[in-house]
């Protein structure tokens, strides 16, 4: 039951952080898909001006069904998975004589976002893929599912998979590792142990801070796995433009310098902190409710 829990609150923190998010994500995506020559987008309010103009609002709001799918089974899987191995290395830490509950959380961070991104993956795939292009031809979400099964079978789902791993695992790391630590820090500084609950508005300008600092870390990997997981979708003379994680580097680097692997810096540094904060806030409100403490 205890795990169910989590899960739930997990799942209900990642729906209320992609819907907060939804059109800074848009914005992330089209900015890192911008190959070098001509920009369509070259700053954040002429961008979404033109999304609303040429798409209206729903253009904002592109790939937002599988986004809260893809975060709820994302959000489900880590938040379990992070609580029991947090609680083992802690326990195992305690009877070592060995308490490091930074360096706990760190673990318990990569670990989760591993799991968590190892299942949620195809939905990522084709919430970018929805984003970068629209459903070609009107077609439904299951349909153009159907449609990348064709093209490139499974390994079509987990194209980036590598680039995400190096990106997700060592970013969620670091956020759980600085939101455990950045949580202490203002327990300590109110007179209370470190076992004890933030409220909510602290919870959620830690949670904000700890998403700002980790995604400055692993920006330019999600700019390759974004770039991978739309490659066969190029035109038919620019498709297989990389041939993978260390081409596409290269590539960038050549094309467009060490600027293309921070493009979509702001809205990534804006979406990361609005979605950390209420990721976390979210979840511990929703745990506390469900286990019906207040």
């Amino acid at each position: 039951r205890a795990d169910a829990l989590v899960a739930a609150a997990g799942a209900a923190s990642g729906v209320a952080a992609r819907l907060a998010v939804a059109p800074l994500d848009v914005l992330k995506i089209r900015f890192q898909l911008q190959l070098g020559g001509a920009a369509e987008y070259t700053g954040l309010r002429q961008a979404a001006r033109r999304i609303w103009t040429e798409e209206g609002v729903r253009g904002l709001y592109k790939g937002t069904v599988p986004s809260l799918a893809l975060w709820a089974v994302y959000s489900g899987v880590q938040f379990p998975v992070y609580a029991e191995v947090k609680a083992r290395a802690d326990a195992w830490a305690a009877r070592a004589g060995r308490e490091a509950p930074g360096a706990s959380s760190f673990a318990a961070g990569a670990m989760g976002a591993a799991a968590a991104t190892a299942v949620s993956y195809p939905l990522d795939t084709l919430r970018t893929q929805w984003v970068y292009q629209g459903l070609p031809g009107g077609l439904r979400l299951h349909q153009h599912a159907w449609r990348v099964l064709a093209h490139e079978g499974l390994r079509g789902f987990y194209r980036g998979l590598v680039p995400a791993l190096a990106q997700v695992v060592p970013g969620m790391a670091l956020s759980f590792y600085f939101y455990d630590t950045f949580k202490r820090a203002a327990l300590g500084l109110r007179g209370q142990p470190p076992a004890g609950r933030l409220g909510a508005i602290d919870n959620f300008a830690v949670g904000g801070v700890a998403g700002l600092l980790s995604k400055l870390v692993v920006h330019p990997l999600d700019t390759a796995k974004k770039r991978l997981q739309t490659n066969w979708m190029l035109p038919h003379g620019e498709r297989g433009h990389y041939r993978g994680l260390a081409h596409c580097a290269a590539t960038m680097m050549r094309e467009e310098g060490i600027v293309g692997f921070y493009k979509g810096t702001v809205p990534t540094l804006a979406k990361a902190a609005i979605s950390s904060a209420f990721t976390f806030a979210t979840y511990d409100a929703c745990l506390r409710e469900l286990k019906g403490q207040r």
